[in-house]
């Protein structure tokens, strides 16, 4: 059975292993550890949301927010379409119940799943940035509005 849940300090152990191995490479020589989830979990403005399925973390998303009621999407880890669909959706609702206004999501051009999942849900496409992280590491920017 899969299940969706607001993260808590419990959770950052296996939150910080999915982060490292899918974003890892990305952000060299950072490591993401269960500290550095613990500490953002510890701010108000920060919002993890995680998929349990067998007793096993196997999706997570990071929502900040980073202006009244504009909020950025961080650090999504998936593993297929509908995990991701379930993730998003899970926080969206949260986010519609803090009276959020428009979510934006930025994504690695080449990731296939995490693009198919925004554009599935109806985030439009806001922007490209070239070498946006790295070299060689282009984002597509999706946005929705939620009211």
């Amino acid at each position: 059975m899969i299940k969706y849940k607001l993260a808590t300090v419990k959770e950052a152990s296996g939150i910080a292993k999915l982060l490292q191995k899918k974003y890892g490479r990305y952000y060299r020589p950072t490591k993401f550890t269960p500290q550095f989830v613990k500490e953002r979990l510890k701010r108000k403005e920060v919002f993890y949301v995680v998929t349990i399925e067998d007793k096993k973390i196997v999706g997570t998303i990071r929502a900040t927010k980073v202006d009244i009621d504009l909020v950025e999407f961080r650090h999504e880890v998936f593993s297929d379409l509908k995990i991701g669909k379930g993730l998003i959706k899970k926080m969206l609702s949260i986010l519609k119940k803090k009276r959020m206004r428009k979510v934006v999501a930025r994504t690695i051009s080449t990731d296939r799943l995490n693009n198919r999942v925004y554009r599935g849900l109806r985030f439009r496409k806001e922007g490209y940035f070239k070498d946006h992280y790295r070299k060689g590491t282009h984002i597509i920017q999706y946005a929705r509005f939620l009211r």
